[in-house]
């Protein structure tokens, strides 16, 4: 099983926006969605970890179901922080 980790646990605290720069709009998407989606579209990878910050977990969560809600999506990963995890989609297999 091969699984991709995306940590997005910064504060971003040197670029002073009030928001996680992950979550800022890079073109129509959020920067944390490319990165999503690019291990989603690889059919090399059976997974993906994503790490966030405690509080920025329903950030993190209501993203992934933003761009995986659609029944044909195959969501699969956890979604992790500091203090445990959860499952945020379905495996592959």
């Amino acid at each position: 099983m091969i699984v991709g980790i995306i940590v997005a646990a910064g504060k971003s605290e040197r670029m002073g926006a009030d928001i996680d720069k992950v979550f800022l709009s890079l073109g129509t998407k959020p920067v944390l969605a490319y990165s999503l989606l690019a291990f989603e579209q690889c059919p090399l990878i059976d997974g993906v970890i994503l790490v966030v910050r405690k509080d920025r977990l329903d950030s993190a969560r209501g993203l992934v179901q933003m761009l995986f809600r659609s029944p044909e999506s195959d969501c699969r990963g956890r979604l992790a922080t500091g203090l445990g995890d959860e499952r945020i989609g379905r495996t592959r297999r």
